[in-house]
């Protein structure tokens, strides 16, 4: 390893410890409310990197949902530009890569996803993704609202970039929704 990459790692480690010896710990919320619906924790996981919460509505099984909101507790500091430049890289590395659209708005950086049915998952996933970076917490934080449309049938071309053009249209009505939303990690 390259000493400049050596001490790039030391001086990031020593701000992410610098940045945690002053941060709040997070206050994860057992409950949600979006889009004028409640949503409740259905599932959590958590490493050194990262935690993981999943909520569902109208009693979803969290394995088999058609709206769920999402909150990623990255246990590091990042600024809207780079998540929005690293998730991208992450996009593009993909076997299929979904249709996507990135930007910033604000302190914040958005990103809007569409899968398309596959083999696996007989339905279009689309998601719209806001960051959060306060200073007062211990990390960077990822809100997302995912939806799922179910596919019955196989569609033409024309039938699948209609529905692709109406599934963002839609994207974009909720990521104005979320930008918004008055939501916020709280940290105490």
């Amino acid at each position: 390893m390259q000493s400049s990459q050596i001490i790039k790692k030391l001086c990031m480690a020593g701000l992410f410890v610098a940045a945690c010896a002053y941060a709040k710990p997070y206050v994860v919320p057992k409950n949600m409310e979006m889009f004028g619906k409640q949503y409740t924790l259905a599932f959590q996981n958590e490493n050194s990197a990262m935690a993981l919460y999943e909520y569902t509505t109208d009693d979803e099984p969290v394995e088999n949902w058609s709206r769920l909101i999402t909150l990623i507790h990255y246990k590091f500091k990042v600024d809207a530009s780079k998540f929005i430049q690293a998730t991208k890289a992450g996009l593009d590395s993909k076997k299929i890569v979904p249709h996507y659209s990135l930007y910033q708005k604000g302190e914040s950086g958005y990103v809007l996803l569409i899968f398309e049915p596959s083999h696996e998952h007989a339905h279009f996933e689309a998601d719209v993704q806001k960051t959060f970076h306060p200073a007062e917490c211990d990390g960077t934080f990822m809100l997302q609202y995912g939806i799922r449309k179910p596919v019955f049938e196989q569609l033409s071309s024309e039938e699948k970039n209609k529905m692709l053009k109406e599934i963002f249209e839609q994207l974009q009505s909720d990521a104005a929704k979320i930008a918004e939303y008055q939501w916020k990690p709280e940290c105490k």
